[in-house]
């Protein structure tokens, strides 16, 4: 496809696509879970997409809609004339500039790609489902019915930024339901402004894809959380995503049991690169369920495999923080959604004393 000349997220998001669809036929199902920033952009929250990666949106909408407009015949000449001018314009995001100035120019008199590019975003996200309540766009279709709050395998849980015990004692089917849920009541509404993921707790501050409290607990040596909500749903230890290891190391903590996997793989935070790998020990296909965790857990090995220039690539992570004057993007990526749910919360306390906006739950009712 076009956008792939321009480099996306989308090409990463359509990868996990297909190697899940894939595996899955192959009977190695792959889980795909909900992250912070999937529940972002299907609550039209698109604070931290900058302008520019919203571009390839806009280039695979064009084309799909030459596909559809054109003929068969005619859209090949037309998508090839893209593609060239595409590449004519330097390639990448400056040829998408280049191509989209042509046509609005040609055909409208101009247009701004920075609305319409966001615009093919949110579409992708939220489009209008054929049922109520159901998700539309090609991505929020996928991640309303195929992703997941929350995993367990063997004697591990999986969860994007941590589970806590308040959480943990509903047990995983309820959570996922209720996150379920909230997508689809969220898709009922035509207004962005009438109806907040965050309005769920679970999808709030110190919910499983935002929370980043079991993280500073345990890098503090303090395992007390993390071992309730362990025992809580019966495994042994946890993975998560979320917060960034600024050594750019993956951590393990609290003796193995809580394991960060985040080490600021995107160019925009550190530009890590590790990975875990964990390695069963049992034949694959066995039924493990009966198994007691601490016989579980002797099955499982957990390997971490880090580049061999992990300290050249810390120090440079760190000079670079120091040339910005220490600024460093995870202190404001917490300091932006601090502010954001406190003016989604003032709004929704409008839109309660007007009758409108629906119930808050807490989290003793999810």
């Amino acid at each position: 496809m076009l956008r792939s000349l321009v480099g996306s997220e989308m090409c990463i998001r359509d990868r996990n696509t297909w190697v899940r669809r894939q595996m899955t036929r192959d009977d190695s199902p792959v889980t795909i879970l909900l992250g912070n920033h999937e529940v972002m952009n299907l609550d039209n929250d698109l604070r931290y997409a900058a302008p520019e990666s919203n571009i390839p949106f806009y280039v695979e909408e064009e084309e799909r809609r030459l596909r559809e407009t054109a003929g068969a015949e005619n859209s090949e000449v037309l998508i090839a004339a893209m593609h060239d001018a595409i590449v004519a314009g330097g390639g990448g995001l400056e040829g998408a500039k280049a191509y989209y100035n042509t046509v609005t120019t040609t055909a409208s008199g101009g247009g701004s790609l920075r609305r319409d590019a966001l615009a093919a975003r949110r579409r992708m996200f939220k489009g209008k489902g054929s049922q109520p309540g159901q998700v539309g766009g090609k991505y929020g279709t996928f991640l309303q019915v195929e992703a997941k709050l929350i995993h367990i395998y063997n004697d591990s849980v999986f969860v994007h930024a941590g589970l806590k015990p308040q959480f943990a004692r509903y047990g995983l089917e309820k959570l996922n339901s209720v996150a379920r849920s909230a997508i689809e009541a969220k898709a009922t509404f035509s207004d962005d402004d009438d109806m907040s993921l965050y309005q769920s707790p679970i999808f709030a501050s110190d919910g499983p894809v935002w929370t980043r409290d079991l993280v500073g607990q345990a890098q503090s040596k303090r395992c007390t959380q993390l071992q309730s909500s362990l025992d809580t749903v019966n495994v042994n230890r946890m993975f998560v995503g979320h917060t960034p290891q600024r050594d750019l190391q993956i951590g393990s903590y609290c003796e193995g049991k809580f394991i960060v996997t985040d080490v600021g793989i995107s160019r925009w935070m550190y530009g890590g690169l590790s990975t875990v790998e964990i390695v069963s020990k049992h034949e694959y296909g066995a039924d493990t369920s009966s198994l007691p965790t601490a016989e579980l857990s002797e099955m499982v090995e957990v390997r971490v495999v880090d580049p061999s220039d992990l300290s050249e690539r810390a120090g440079r992570e760190m000079d670079r923080l120091e040339e910005k004057g220490g600024v460093d993007h995870l202190v404001l990526e917490e300091l932006m959604q601090a502010l954001s749910e406190a003016e989604k919360t003032k709004h929704r306390t409008g839109l309660a004393k007007r009758g409108g906006g629906g119930a808050t739950a807490t989290n003793d009712e999810l």
